[in-house]
């Protein structure tokens, strides 16, 4: 029986269609193929600064963000020796790469020498702009002319002022090595009027101003001005130094000063626990914390989900207890309940004062400085020298940790450790994440520009660490 004719035309028109389709899909395959094969074979850590070839940090694995992400384009550049080389781009992240030279830049106006180690775990500055913006903040900053009119210049003192870990002993050497005020040291050596600390003890809560005169016993050398017997405290411009709360718990962590809380070392911040398990925390005898602690806090019960369909469960509040000097020791909710009530207190004064962020003067020291000394009636002065503007000479950095006893960072460790946003949290429980984001003061938050992380997988929620 013959076909008809359209109806053998539809058949041949069918089969040419799935002939087709099959070539398509067989050079689709093998595009894929030739790129799964780049992907694996070329090396994408190697970066350009310049005419030389570093290496970054970050892999990239996978096929996340598609093929096109990872494709790189070749560039053929010359050594010094005049030998050329072929290295390569990621496209994507070119602009990254520029970004840090931001980082470079900042670390060898301190003298820092560069090497491709240190350039391989610089955080971008894309990143630190994207977490804490590309400009200071600064509050305070309309209390300057109060400060002025009411303190004559010559009487005038700038001291730094915050809780533990929170970067006075960096500002104190920033401004002693770049502002110089009227008055000065009858040595020539040391601007007097650039104190230490507050008169009345930098970790003291703002309460204590006018109320308290630390003495100068105890402090090194390089710290004759910590004392406050003889200082007029009204003459005094506090700068307080605040940190990222995140961040700030975990250096807590690593020094705790005189701060003492029941956790484990594994497990830390710790914020809370579960109540009927906070007895049993195995840190107890060796901080000389015991079960009476659990009565300061009996106030303090949190009852959150634990979304593995069980209900809920009760949680306590870890108390802090901060030993101020030997007669006074006060109890804190937690440790966020310290970096609330502490910085809260300072933003509530109506004294002038400033308030300074660590991170500002991290990554925006000249401009913070500048401010600094501006506002408290002083002249910068530059290249480290005592003496008066001279626009031959520019801005000091402070390129080694500022502390004189254990704890202290480089500029370098700083950068890498503060510009990291996976190190922000890093090491935080579920439970401890949820808790200070539940926590933390929104408006000190929304103040200082402190973004809260964003929350895991709640599927993470219910794997409970304590």
């Amino acid at each position: 029986m013959i076909m008809p004719t359209r109806r053998r035309q539809r058949n041949v028109s069918s089969i040419q269609k799935t002939s087709r389709a099959k070539k398509k899909l067989t050079v689709t395959m093998g595009i894929m193929v030739v790129s799964i094969f780049l992907i694996r074979t070329i090396n994408p850590r190697s970066i350009i600064f310049g005419n030389n070839v570093v290496s970054k940090s970050k892999q990239h694995g996978g096929l996340g963000g598609g093929i096109k992400s990872h494709l790189r384009s070749f560039v053929r550049t010359s050594d010094s020796d005049g030998k050329s080389k072929t290295t390569t781009i990621d496209p994507a992240t070119s602009s990254i790469a520029s970004s840090s030279l931001v980082m470079r830049n900042l670390l060898e106006s301190a003298g820092i020498s560069i090497t491709d180690e240190i350039l391989s775990q610089l955080p971008p500055y894309s990143e630190v702009a994207k977490l804490y913006g590309s400009k200071p903040i600064i509050q305070g900053l309309d209390t300057c002319q109060t400060f002025q009119n009411t303190v004559q210049k010559e009487k005038a003192y700038i001291a730094p002022a915050g809780m533990f870990n929170s970067g006075t002993h960096l500002i104190n050497r920033y401004l002693t090595e770049n502002c110089v005020m009227p008055r000065k040291a009858s040595n020539d050596e040391e601007d007097a009027s650039i104190r230490f600390q507050v008169p009345w003890g930098k970790h003291w809560p703002a309460s204590y101003r006018l109320n308290r005169i630390v003495t100068s016993s105890g402090h090194g050398k390089g710290e004759i001005a910590a004392g406050g017997e003889g200082i007029v405290q009204t003459d005094v411009l506090p700068i307080v130094m605040i940190k990222d709360p995140f961040t700030w718990m975990l250096s807590m962590c690593r020094n705790p000063y005189s701060v003492s809380w029941l956790h484990r070392s594994d497990q830390c911040p710790q914020l809370s626990s579960v109540k009927d398990k906070l007895k049993r925390t195995k840190n107890m005898a060796r901080r000389g914390i015991y079960e009476h602690t659990l009565k300061e806090s009996a106030n303090n019960i949190h009852r959150e989900s634990n979304n593995d369909g069980d209900g809920k469960i009760e949680r306590q509040e870890i108390p802090v207890h901060v030993n101020y000097n030997a007669t006074l020791k006060v109890t804190y909710s937690s440790l966020v309940g310290l970096w609330n009530d502490w910085y809260r207190e300072w933003n509530d004064v109506t004294f002038p004062r400033l308030i300074i962020r660590y991170e500002d003067l991290l990554f925006h020291p000249e401009k913070v400085t500048t401010q600094i000394c501006t506002c408290a009636g002083g002249e910068m002065k530059v290249g480290g020298a005592n003496k008066r503007n001279s626009p031959t000479e520019s801005f000091k950095p402070v390129a080694q940790g500022a502390k004189t006893h254990g704890g202290q960072s480089g500029l370098t460790a700083a950068i890498i450790r503060y510009g990291d946003l996976t190190k922000r949290v890093k090491g935080y429980s579920d439970y401890d994440l949820k808790h200070a984001s539940m926590t933390l003061d929104s408006e000190l938050l929304q103040k200082f520009q402190y973004p809260l992380p964003p929350p895991r997988l709640k599927e993470q929620w219910h794997d409970i660490l304590y």
